[in-house]
């Protein structure tokens, strides 16, 4: 054991790092202690919507942690997906998507406002996602209901 000792000191100083780490890692793992941690996978909280109706739907949408509302038209089959960073210390804090329209095609009318909630996936993607759709009362209403994924 002390003529390696004595080899490793005359070693060149990347050898000498080499042979001192995996040293400490073999006496880690004989010891029964994991010393190698795998970084955490990113997580994300993932929204869609989709205009299921004939007819062309502005609202209005925001995240939950925002004041200032964005306006979005979607075309009849037209969809958005709406993707937000999320962890489990996050889960209360992270925003939600918040939407509001009214539901008539062509009328002022009182505004309905609805707080999404996203599906937690590891590879954001639409068909993924917590799914929503605006789809058709009659023919001058809509209305927003969440459906299956898929």
């Amino acid at each position: 054991m002390f003529d390696f000792v004595k080899r490793l000191r005359r070693s060149n100083p990347v050898t000498r790092t080499f042979l001192s780490s995996a040293l400490a890692l073999a006496a880690a793992l004989l010891a029964g202690v994991s010393t190698v941690q795998a970084a955490p996978v990113q997580q994300f909280r993932v929204t869609a919507l989709t205009n299921e109706t004939t007819q062309i739907i502005t609202f209005q949408w925001k995240y939950s942690n925002e004041s200032t509302y964005k306006t979005m038209t979607l075309k009849p089959g037209q969809h958005e997906t709406w993707t937000v960073p999320w962890t489990r210390k996050t889960t209360d804090s992270a925003p939600k998507v918040v939407v509001r329209f009214v539901g008539l095609y062509n009328a002022t009318a009182p505004v309905t406002e609805h707080v999404l909630q996203g599906h937690v996936a590891q590879k954001p993607s639409y068909s993924i996602a917590n799914h929503y759709e605006f789809y058709e009362v009659n023919e001058a209403k809509f209305r927003l209901r969440q459906t299956p994924a898929g």
